[in-house]
């Protein structure tokens, strides 16, 4: 089971960014890879992501907490990726500021679980350099 993480540090203050991290239906507000999201209709506790390819993506809320979400994207069975499981989280930094975290683990077919981790990983990246450009 592939596990991707990717984190940064940044001066600003935890509680301002945990903020942004826990509102699961505002994640298009600061991620420039979401164009949109609505709460899911068919089920409670879900948002429908719909991305700036135009491709749409179910996840549902598994829990939340000060300063962070943690989510399962749900698949059919086309999807490469399966059991997605992710957290995003903000920290107080050791010496002040804040430290981001955003991690996943799920299964896919073994040929091309390292392009599709290699893909996840920069997606995570990108999403936190555009959580510090909010």
């Amino acid at each position: 089971m592939p596990e991707v993480n990717a984190e940064l540090a940044t001066d600003r203050n935890p509680e301002e960014l945990a903020k942004l991290v826990t509102d699961f239906y505002g994640i298009h507000t600061w991620a420039s890879g979401v164009r949109d999201t609505v709460p899911g209709e068919a089920r409670s506790n879900t948002r429908l992501c719909t991305l700036v390819t135009g491709a749409t993506v179910v996840e549902e809320l598994l829990g939340s907490g000060p300063g962070f979400v943690r989510y399962r994207m749900i698949t059919d069975s086309t999807s490469p990726l399966q059991d997605y499981v992710a957290e995003l989280r903000v920290t107080p930094g050791a010496a002040g500021g804040s430290v981001l975290t955003w991690g996943a683990a799920f299964t896919c077919d073994p040929a091309i679980e390292e392009p599709l981790a290699a893909n996840v990983r920069a997606t995570f990246e990108r999403g936190l350099e555009d959580l510090l450009a909010t």
